[in-house]
């Protein structure tokens, strides 16, 4: 088949009719709405909770996301022998709100760190650190 003015425009139509095509299907995407980054809440203790040692201690809270939680993380540490006590990686996959209870009993008047790191399928990642001092 010869090439012909006709024949290039034909194509160049063609092209320019799936640009916009995808173009238009790009910009149909559905749209993140609400928060765009994971929320950590610690429940308990509160700031100004005075832990002693030996006392059970609840630490709870929760984990939400507009969409849906891809990864979290968990990890509790003592902050001057930087050892880790608590090292968690549950299954949240998929969930738009997760639930965490821990019960932990300070044998050491020193201060510790309780950190949640979660990311999320739009690959906002959000790190918190909780500190809990110990008497």
């Amino acid at each position: 088949m010869k090439n012909t003015p006709l024949g290039s425009f034909r194509h160049y139509i063609f092209l320019s009719l799936i640009i916009l095509s995808f173009s238009f299907y790009v910009s149909s995407c559905k749209k993140n709405t609400g928060p765009s980054e994971p929320v950590i809440t610690l429940l308990s203790p509160a700031d100004t909770t005075v832990i002693n040692s030996g006392d059970t201690v609840l630490i709870e809270g929760t984990v939400t996301d507009n969409k849906s939680i891809h990864e979290l993380y968990f990890t509790f540490r003592n902050s001057v022998t930087d050892s880790t006590i608590l090292y968690d990686h549950p299954y949240a996959h998929g969930a738009k709100s997760y639930n965490f209870r821990y019960i932990w009993y300070p044998s050491s008047a020193d201060p510790y760190v309780f950190s949640v790191d979660v990311q999320d399928h739009d690959k906002n990642q959000v790190f918190k650190d909780f500190t809990l001092n110990v008497n």
